[in-house]
């Protein structure tokens, strides 16, 4: 009995130093490069789209939907991207999307979920250089960055992209959180 309770034990001492190694090498290969939502939409603000001419073909401003269409947390987006693109029927802007997996997918994507975008181009350094999705950008019809949110769309970031594409706060988003 003394011997099972000896090899529990260690058994239990094992299994600690091996979670410890594992956390101290994740903390150690880290990216000290990474950045958070907030630095990301801060480096974003005032960046040309498309460096030069028109982004918007109808001369308006643009939303523009930085997608990957393995992305669990676009999946959740997708709601709101399917109001987005009602509204933009009634309002003056184009809904953009930029798929990371290219315009095809993309538009099969796009399609498959009920959202209708203006253009559907793929995501690379000659559109765009965000390197993280899902991300929501309110572009001028230059491509200069206006506005930008980073992740899943809560109801506050929903409010306030519709406040900015509408003028008008549209209650809780319809109810999407």
């Amino acid at each position: 009995m003394k011997i099972l309770q000896a090899v529990s034990h260690i058994a239990v001492v094992c299994v600690a130093l091996i979670v410890a190694m594992v956390m101290l090498r994740n903390y150690r290969t880290a990216d000290p490069n990474r950045q958070s939502a907030a630095q990301i939409e801060a480096s974003l603000l005032g960046r040309q789209i498309n460096g030069k001419g028109r982004v918007s073909r109808t001369g308006h401003q643009a939303i523009i939907l930085a997608l990957s269409i393995h992305c669990r947390f676009c999946e959740r987006n997708a709601e709101f991207h399917q109001m987005l693109s009602q509204i933009k029927r009634e309002k003056d802007f184009d809904l953009i999307a930029v798929v990371a997996e290219g315009s095809s997918a993309g538009t099969e994507y796009l399609r498959a979920k009920s959202i209708s975008a203006d253009q559907v181009l793929e995501m690379s350094a000659k559109t765009m250089e965000v390197y993280s999705t899902p991300v929501t950008i309110i572009a001028d019809r230059n491509g200069k960055i206006e506005a930008a949110w980073v992740g899943v769309i809560t109801e506050d970031k929903a409010r306030q992209i519709l406040e900015r594409i509408t003028g008008q706060s549209r209650g809780a988003a319809n109810g999407h959180s």
